[in-house]
């Protein structure tokens, strides 16, 4: 919305008429000044603009009384326009850019106007700008802008039987912009859309962390079913280990045939990697648990670690395709021995892997 004020001069003399004689053109020059308004709503998306707009929306009717004693009405009458443009960007980070513009006019009792434009916009620099009006004129403009202030000029230049009596119009325009709001919003604008698309890209990611997750979860509840099974095969047989004194067990040069199962195991070096990739050096490994999926392995590696706080390690076997989480390496025997008994009680199914 616009509101100000407007004068209106009308010199009768200098008039370009068909009858010279007409008393209306005796008189003086008569001015009136009277308030004025316009209003108007604009719509952008992306490149594309769109506008209506009313000027002279309050239709003032000021009268003016010649020397004749006839009363004259400079009627403002209300106008209504539309506009269409779009803009090309010919380097955006620099704000130069091409657009067309297309412009309708309506007024009761004249022709349907309209004006083809097509202007070179440069955001700190200036506008240069060349219009066509139906049936009426040819225009030119430019301007330049520094900082908030715009300074331009616009040169009408007639045509058609328009030509006869109204040869060319100029206008000078002065602008200065309070703030930058609208800068300002469009460019939070900008930023919310690279936060949201941020946002959906992180769920994105979140939600394949879930599904692996998930995944992961099915596969520790078939080793954890797996490992419960196989601890209640164990159970019955630590019962037999129970009643094996300690003394005995380190003294024995190999273990009993009942003692040996689940408690002492032989293989290969061979048949092992460590973590590095090499083969283990022979000896006896005091092993707290064996794994078919590598993921568990270092789980269950590093919680003993944090718990035990011990340097627990994994040997893999190839030919098994299992790995075993130890806690000590000795190439003795009888220390492995006593190392198992210690965890006996945490770690139920633990035991001495003997490699060769």
């Amino acid at each position: 919305m616009a509101v100000g004020v407007q004068n209106q001069s009308i010199d009768f003399a200098n008039a370009q008429v068909v009858n010279e004689l007409d008393p209306i053109l005796f008189g003086p020059r008569v001015n009136r000044t009277v308030f004025n308004a316009d209003f108007g709503l604009g719509f952008e998306w992306k490149g594309l603009q769109a506008g209506f707009a009313i000027p002279q929306l309050l239709g003032n009717n000021p009268t003016v009384t010649t020397n004749s004693g006839q009363t004259l009405v400079l009627s403002n009458v209300q106008h209504y326009r539309g506009s269409l443009k779009y803009d090309f960007w010919i380097n955006e980070s620099k704000g130069i850019k091409v657009y067309p513009m297309a412009v309708v006019r309506s007024v009761k009792g004249a022709p349907l106007q309209w004006d083809g434009n097509l202007v070179i916009d440069a955001a700190n620099i200036g506008w240069f700008g060349v219009t066509y009006h139906s049936t009426y004129a040819i225009g030119v403009s430019a301007g330049v802008r520094y900082k908030k202030v715009s300074a331009g000029y616009a040169q009408n230049f007639s045509a058609g039987v328009v030509n006869d009596y109204s040869k060319r119009s100029s206008e000078f325009l002065l602008t200065y912009h309070f703030g930058d709001r609208w800068k300002e919003q469009k460019e939070w604008n900008k930023n919310m859309e690279v936060a949201d698309q941020e946002l959906k890209d992180e769920s994105e990611v979140q939600q394949e962390e879930i599904d692996s997750l998930k995944m992961l979860e099915a596969k520790v509840n078939a080793e954890l079913k797996k490992a419960s099974e196989e601890l209640k095969k164990n159970q019955e047989e630590m019962k037999r280990l129970k009643a094996v004194s300690e003394n005995s067990r380190m003294n024995e040069n190999e273990p009993t045939a009942e003692s040996v199962r689940g408690t002492y195991r032989t293989a290969r070096s061979e048949d092992f990697e460590d973590e590095e990739g090499n083969v283990p050096p022979k000896g006896f490994y005091v092993v707290i648990g064996a794994f078919g999926v590598k993921e568990n392995a270092i789980s269950w590696k590093e919680k003993s670690v944090t718990e035990d706080k011990v340097d627990t390690k994994i040997i893999y076997n190839s030919k098994l395709n299992v790995r075993e989480v130890y806690v000590l390496f000795d190439p003795e025997r009888d220390p492995a021995m006593v190392e198992r008994i210690k965890r006996t009680s945490k770690y139920p199914t633990v035991w001495v892997q003997k490699l060769e």
